[in-house]
Parts: C-alpha cells; structure tokens; sequence
C-alpha cells in the first residue's frame, strides 16, 4: 500500500508489529525463538541439528588398518592402485557404429528391394532376387563387416557407451552375419 502526498507517492510506514511474523517464518527454530522471549529468559541454548551440516561420522575401528575411520577417508573400501582395471578397448569409436550404421541401412534398402521384386515376381526365383540376396551376403558376410562386428563388440555383446538402438542395431548385424 502506498499513500499519496500531493503529485508523489511515498511508501506506507511499515510497523515492526506486521513485519515481525514474517521475518520469524523466515529465520530457524532456535533463532526465532530467541527473538520472541525476554533477554532474562534466553539461558535456553539452540538445539543444533545433524542436517545443518558439519557433522563428520565415524565408523569405529582403526582406519589404518582398513577396518573403518571416517566416511569419506577410505580405509577398506578404498580401491587400492594396483586392483584397478583400466579397459579402454571396451569403449566403442563413433566413427565405428556410424559405419555400420551407412552399412546396415544399404543392407535395408537392398532388402526392400529384394521384398519388391519377390512380390512383383511371386516367390518364384528370378534374376534380380539371386543379385539382390548375393549382394546382402557379400555385405553381410565380408572380412570388413567382420572386423567392423569384432570392434564393436566384447565377449559377445556389444561395447559399452551404446545408446539402446545402437546396441539393437549391433545385435541385428550380428545375427543377420551369422545367418550369411
């Protein structure tokens, strides 16, 4: 609220009886309640609690020996230098899932292709469909396509760091490598 004097306006006087609520819901517990008693009654100290922080646990033991010390220090939960495994091969190169991505997709359309003229030609073999599936095989089943299929993959599955459709589309490819 604003009163007006003449042509200016100049804010309302504001009591400290309207503003003391307010600024008591802002402040803590213990410093409001100190604000609203008598100086004579506040022998009653703040109650400090864990969650304003500052507070370090112990886990008991001694933490040299790896049998605990504080959170945070280590001690038998500590990975030790030489137990750690570095695995950079697990890692898949980007310009290696963006080949296969180029090649499976010329495979689709390539299978779309043979699709079209199975159904123009019925079920029965003709020429296009025997150049159609030799081409799909040779992509499918050439030494590049198998080193490509042995960078991508680890103990089988595919590497880490693989989006899940990345991952379906090493799965497909090898499966459909297999089948070659």
């Amino acid at each position: 609220r604003r009163r007006t004097t003449g042509n200016t306006l100049s804010p309302a006087p504001v009591s400290l009886h309207r503003m003391l609520p307010v600024v008591l819901r802002r402040l803590p517990a213990c410093a409001a309640r100190s604000l609203r008693r008598p100086a004579a009654q506040q022998a009653v100290p703040c109650l400090r609690f864990l969650s304003d922080g500052g507070s370090i646990t112990y886990s008991g033991g001694h933490a040299s020996d790896g049998q605990g010390g504080f959170y945070g220090s280590g001690g038998a939960r500590a990975g030790k230098e030489g137990q750690i495994a570095h695995h950079p091969e697990a890692i898949v190169e980007l310009q290696d899932i963006r080949l296969l991505e180029q090649v499976m997709s010329e495979v689709a359309t390539l299978e779309d292709q043979l699709a079209t003229s199975m159904a123009t030609h019925g079920s029965s073999v003709n020429e296009q469909s025997i150049e159609l599936k030799a081409a799909i095989k040779r992509k499918m089943s050439s030494k590049a396509m198998a080193q490509l299929l042995d960078r991508l993959e680890i103990n089988g599955t595919p590497r880490w760091g693989l989006s899940t459709k990345e991952r379906k589309l090493v799965n497909l490819a090898r499966d459909k490598f297999n089948a070659c």
